[in-house]
């Protein structure tokens, strides 16, 4: 039996670190043969091992602009793709194949989900989410190929079974009438033993200090993120420029989906204007893991996450998290037990008499009130002493809470762990009886 992990493409960061990770938590699994990653792109920085790659491009992201002949061609080319590469016995394990990204390939999962093919739905995201890519599947899968979208996006077959990486996420799939056995809490991996080229976080820091030119006075606040509409960049950008003089502002990555590249190439140019202390692509100049450790807060902005990766990977290095809370993913992870003394909920703005969270603005008015507060020094005031904002993100963290958030990262989240749950799932899906010591699905 063979295992075929499958993704859009393969570009570092994201699913492709979920992937990575899937693979070293399987390295002693009995249950395969051969595991394969099959996916549409292969970036020029790939770091996995390309001998167990196989690159289809009818899995990259799909064009909205084809015709109902083109995706009907391409559709069936990736169908007999699969139907030559898979066999009946094997397991695919789809990564965020109901996103909206690629149509086809959801309908493609689809028709082998109903001719009996074992296949683990594995969703990180929802289409339902995202208005835009909601449309595309609706347009492509019930336009074009005259599916039921549901059914399409959620089969009811016995080879099926869902990960979802929350609570909030279990529930959305159980409101989908799918049954809770077929169901499993898969709450990603985190590497707890991080390579770290330098034996202190001060260290660390005077290292980058000296690469980037920074005042060794100013402590680093690290957004670890590529730059996508959702990571509220604006929200950063607003908090770099208010405390420019009590710390150095980075941000790691530029978005690679060409949708988000506009966005990102304005916000670069709006905080040129501004003249921004905040320095884009560090990541490209640096290796992320010294900047993981360099930090003295991981600040996140983000407004919506899969799993919330930047509330725990942090800990791992010492850091602490500072800035923005999403409740959905942080009530699992409190659960546990986890400390967050530094997130606040909304960053309310009053703007032309109306009084609303930042990121509920459109972007125009962001940049706007961005720049207003920071020209305007009773507007400052205002939104300083209303947020207290200042106080949340910079306050001081014990040492005790940084240590009992590694312990529980480390007993909650591991790699060993995570491949237990896997292999229950795989011997699910494939019939095989559980081995002693399996878990279970559930929280």
């Amino acid at each position: 039996m063979n295992l075929f992990i499958v993704h859009y493409h393969l570009h570092r960061g994201g699913v492709s670190r979920i992937i990575s990770s899937q693979i070293d938590s399987l390295k002693n699994s009995p249950l395969f043969e051969r595991i394969n990653i099959i996916s549409g792109r292969l970036p020029k920085n790939n770091t996995l091992d390309t001998t167990g790659i196989i690159i289809q491009e009818l899995l990259d992201y799909l064009s909205f602009d084809f015709t109902r002949k083109d995706y009907k061609e391409k559709e069936e080319a990736l169908y007999r793709f699969f139907k030559k590469t898979v066999m009946k016995d094997d397991i695919i394990h789809a990564h965020n194949s109901s996103l909206g990204k690629n149509p086809l390939f959801t309908h493609v999962l689809y028709r082998l989900a109903m001719e009996g093919y074992a296949i683990f739905y594995h969703c990180h995201d929802f289409a339902e989410d995202r208005p835009d890519n909601f449309r595309f599947l609706k347009q492509v899968i019930s336009g074009f190929f005259h599916e039921d979208l549901n059914s399409t996006l959620y089969p009811d077959t016995p080879r099926t079974l869902f990960g979802v990486l929350n609570s909030f996420d279990r529930t959305r799939l159980l409101d989908n009438n799918i049954e809770e056995k077929r169901i499993h809490y898969l709450p990603n991996p985190v590497n707890t033993k991080n390579s770290l080229v330098w034996e202190t976080k001060e260290q660390a820091f005077q290292a980058v200090c000296s690469h980037f030119s920074l005042n060794p006075a100013k402590p680093l606040m690290l957004y670890p993120v590529r730059v996508i509409q959702r990571k509220n960049i604006g929200e950063y950008l607003l908090l770099a420029s208010l405390f420019r003089d009590r710390a150095s502002w980075m941000v790691t990555m530029p978005p690679k989906n060409p949708t988000e590249i506009t966005a990102y190439v304005k916000w670069k140019a709006f905080a040129k204007k501004i003249e921004s202390p905040v320095i884009f692509e560090a990541g490209d100049r640096m290796e992320f893991n010294t900047l993981m450790h360099a930090a003295f807060r991981v600040i996140t902005t983000s407004v919506r996450e899969g799993f919330g990766m930047c509330f725990l990977e942090p800990w791992t290095f010492g850091t602490p998290v500072s800035g923005r809370s999403i409740p959905y993913v942080l009530s699992d992870f409190r659960k546990d037990s986890l400390q967050f003394p530094n997130l606040y909920d909304t960053l309310p703005v009053t703007w032309k008499g109306e009084t609303k969270d930042f990121p509920d603005f459109p972007v125009k008015t962001q940049m706007n009130i961005i720049e207003k507060i920071l020209t305007d020094r009773k507007m400052k005031e205002t939104f300083l002493i209303s947020t207290s904002i200042e106080k949340i993100i910079f306050a001081p963290v014990a040492e005790s809470i940084i240590r009992d958030n590694l312990k529980i990262i480390e007993e909650n989240y591991s790699f060993e762990k995570y491949g237990k749950k896997l292999d229950t799932i795989y011997r699910k899906l494939s019939g095989k009886q559980e081995t002693e010591g399996s878990h279970s699905n559930g929280h």
